[in-house]
């Protein structure tokens, strides 16, 4: 379990972040792990966005076949779940592009080496 808030400035932290947005502390060093982690997370981000984007879509959908046949019944609560569901997975997309831009900004991984065959 991480620490909820930075050691050096006691502000509050995102899980995800890798550094303080106050004071730049580093939480971890290990930047390739980080980097590596937070590009699986934010894979599993846009999974889950598309997800709740099409089971929006699919409850809109039955809500609107609904009205067609008569029922002119929308559930309130319901409609302010979905838009709940998609604004947070929106956000936490958008939060960890942010993340890994910043960890990307700092630390530039090393570029990778290809042999090239010898020509004659």
């Amino acid at each position: 379990m991480s620490e909820p808030a930075c050691p050096k400035c006691f502000l509050p932290k995102d899980d995800s972040a890798w550094q303080c947005d106050g004071c730049g502390f580093a939480f971890r060093t290990d930047f390739d792990n980080v980097r590596t982690e937070l590009q699986a997370e934010l894979r599993r981000s846009r999974i889950t966005l598309w997800l709740t984007i099409g089971l929006g879509l699919g409850i809109v959908g039955g809500l609107v076949y609904l009205m067609t046949r008569g029922f002119l019944y929308v559930s309130v609560p319901l409609m302010l779940a979905v838009v709940g569901w998609t604004g947070h997975a929106f956000h936490r997309v958008s939060v960890l592009k942010d993340h890994l831009a910043s960890l990307n900004r700092r630390h530039v991984p090393l570029p990778t080496a290809t042999a090239q065959p010898k020509r004659d």
